[in-house]
């Protein structure tokens, strides 16, 4: 059976500076993929989508700006990176521009460097076919899987699970990027 099935596409800005990488989504800092994972920062990023049409996600954060071996600043390198959240909802099609915030201190160099970059969330929904899988080795529930556009979305469907609960994505590219 289909049913509608709401895609929402989460901005994560990296920024890479010397062999620091820092993580950023909107509201707060991330330093690992399986943050990602957490059901709450699905239900912020909804929140958002309701009542923003803009945001602005500030962050300040100690780093190293300056290579005090070959006394030289180093460079600073931003990529946005997205990851995927799934529900099983009905939501109307709309963009919330995102503006970052960053702000690198380098205490030891007593410096400063300010980052800003504009990116958008995005919201669409469509008709899915949402399947009930076998039930995980570790607990109680069951698996239920959407595959939209060669992607899977899964989340485990327990005892105390509701259906405004999210559904996840496995983004093994994603994944790679908190590794580097």
């Amino acid at each position: 059976m289909e049913e509608w099935f709401t895609i929402l596409k989460l901005p994560v800005l990296k920024v890479i500076i010397g062999d620091q990488s820092l993580f950023f989504i909107p509201g707060r800092k991330i330093s690992s993929y399986e943050e990602l994972m957490d059901e709450r920062i699905a239900r912020d990023l909804l929140d958002i989508i309701k009542t923003e049409q803009f945001y602005e996600s500030k962050h300040c954060e100690k780093v190293r700006l300056y290579d005090y071996f070959l006394r030289e600043e180093l460079v600073v390198n931003m990529k946005v990176l997205y990851y995927k959240y799934g529900f099983k909802i009905q939501f109307p099609k709309k963009q919330v521009a995102i503006l970052f915030k960053v702000t690198l201190i380098d205490e030891t160099w007593k410096k400063k460097k300010d980052i800003l970059l504009n990116t958008s969330l995005e919201v669409s929904s469509l008709k899915a076919e949402i399947s009930v899988r076998e039930r995980p080795s570790w607990g109680v529930g069951f698996k239920e899987e959407a595959t939209i556009k060669n992607e899977k979305f899964y989340r485990i469907y327990g005892l105390f699970t509701t259906e405004k609960q999210p559904f996840f994505l496995e983004d093994l590219k994603l994944r790679e990027e908190f590794m580097k």
